[in-house]
């Protein structure tokens, strides 16, 4: 499936995005703006009818367990509602939305569980589940909440089971939404056969060129063939 439309306001992001996705349309411009574009029916920009799957990571800054001053009237945290509109607006097939576990603890989950019941009412049949990268083959401890939606007569779609070993690690805040964590459903004689070895950091990156440190924007050469 090929990504027909996008918007992201940071330029660098934007211009990463377009190198990866050549025959995307991508807007670097505030999402609001291109919703209201959408509304008034602008040449170019997507309609209803037009989208198989609408895919998002609106803001986390506003939720994120590392802001020390996060409130619920953070500005940032009204991109969900900017995302709904436009789930409303295109009537996509499915929809897909990221971020942070930090929305699960601020007023006892509230946003996640007012995104549940808009997507809900807006006919669509809904599932969240928490996801531990590391479980997926990467390098890193992440993890992130995802919201998988439908429309009534589609399949909704399952999570997908782990595929790698990853150290035991502690999610803070989610103890309302434990029955959503996705991990290995292997018993335990059978896990190590099952799932392939933890990715390390050495996996990852030690293939990738040496660069002075604070080195900025470097254009490099592999040195030696990928490892990964």
């Amino acid at each position: 499936m090929a990504t027909k439309w996008a918007a992201e306001l940071n330029p660098d992001a934007a211009a990463t995005f377009k190198a990866a996705h050549a025959h995307a349309h991508i807007w670097n411009e505030d999402a609001n703006i291109l919703l209201q574009r959408c509304a008034d029916g602008e040449k170019g920009t997507p309609q209803k009818g037009e989208v198989d799957l609408l895919c998002g990571g609106p803001p986390c800054q506003g939720f994120s367990g590392y802001n020390r001053y996060r409130s619920p009237s953070d500005p940032r945290n009204s991109l969900i509602e900017t995302f709904l509109a436009f789930v409303e607006l295109l009537n996509p097939r499915y929809v897909l939305m990221e971020n942070v576990p930090g929305m699960l603890q601020m007023e006892e989950g509230r946003t996640p569980r007012l995104l549940l019941r808009t997507l809900e009412d807006l006919n669509y049949q809904t599932k969240l589940g928490i996801l531990q990268a590391g479980f997926y083959g990467l390098a890193q401890n992440r993890w992130r909440v995802f919201v998988v939606a439908a429309k009534e007569g589609e399949s909704l779609p399952s999570f997908p089971e782990p595929t790698h070993l990853f150290p035991r690690t502690t999610l803070f805040g989610a103890t309302a939404f434990r029955a959503n964590v996705v991990k290995p459903t292997h018993d335990a004689e059978s896990l190590f056969s099952q799932l392939a070895p933890h990715t390390t950091v050495g996996d990852a990156i030690s293939d990738l060129p040496r660069i002075p440190n604070g080195g900025g924007r470097v254009k490099a050469d592999y040195e030696k063939r990928p490892v990964s």
